[in-house]
């Protein structure tokens, strides 16, 4: 199987590990799952749908396999960071994550930001540079350690529907105005001993990246699809007819 140059660069014991492990889920879950409807065209207007019917085993599956693969190249002399900001179109997937959408779209609509407190929002070139390692190390923790919650609520309704503090919020952050919109992610970390809802804008090395679900999953996809087999697909917006109301995060 053909592998980019950065991870075709790495000994046979890790390649062998995503091959015969990682690759192989990859490829089964999308064979098995190669006629599911992804998304369904809005009816008499632009663009379209995703239902959560797709969205949520897809997310369920994608994460878990990075997680894998970050979790492979953990203790290496090279660290998925490493790797990813090695390769322009792997990087450029984690860029397209923490921008939220596309910036050249018009008018553009950046949902995205990274944090990490107590510093605040840090800048998107120090996140894809500086920060890199903790920002994949958020996003690889949001599913494994802490979870996360599919829905559009606002952010101080994610924060409740977690047990998530509210009290002591950063006001950098503007937790009370953040509306619900298009289904977003808050996916949280902390180098605390101890998880603890109760104090969460208290937790040592707090670090939260926000980002749309639909992108998430798209760009997950699109990153491991790449680094398995250096393939660069996209099977989220080709679009279906359904003939049943359907409901889910709307392309942007």
């Amino acid at each position: 199987m053909p592998f980019p140059q950065v991870v075709a660069a790495l000994p046979s014991s890790l390649k062998d590990q995503f091959t015969l492990g990682v690759k192989r889920k990859f490829d089964a879950y999308f064979s098995f799952t190669g006629g599911l409807v992804r998304s369904v065209k809005i009816p008499d207007g632009p663009g379209f749908i995703y239902p959560h019917e797709s969205m949520i085993p897809d997310l369920t599956v994608l994460w878990s396999l990075f997680n894998e693969v970050f979790e492979i190249l953990k203790n290496t002399p090279t660290p998925l960071a490493s790797v990813a900001s090695g390769d322009r179109y792997l990087l450029f997937q984690i860029q397209r994550m923490l921008e939220g959408t596309d910036p050249e779209a018009n008018p553009p609509d950046l949902d995205g930001s990274f944090w990490h407190f107590p510093k605040g929002r840090v800048q998107l070139q120090d996140a894809l540079s500086k920060e890199l390692p903790e920002v994949l190390r958020t996003l690889r923790n949001g599913y494994s350690h802490y979870h996360w919650l599919y829905g559009n609520l606002s952010a101080i309704d994610y924060w409740n529907a977690q047990g998530w503090d509210t009290t002591q919020a950063d006001p950098r952050f503007d937790l009370h105005g953040r509306p619900a919109k298009n289904h977003m992610a808050y996916i949280a970390d902390a180098r605390n001993k101890k998880w603890n809802p109760n104090d969460f804008w208290g937790l040592r090395d707090l670090r939260i990246l926000v980002t749309p679900f639909h992108l998430l999953r798209l760009h997950l996809h699109l990153f491991l699809a790449y680094f398995l087999d250096e393939a660069k697909i996209e099977i989220f917006g080709v679009p279906f007819t359904r003939t049943w109301p359907v409901s889910g995060p709307p392309s942007p």
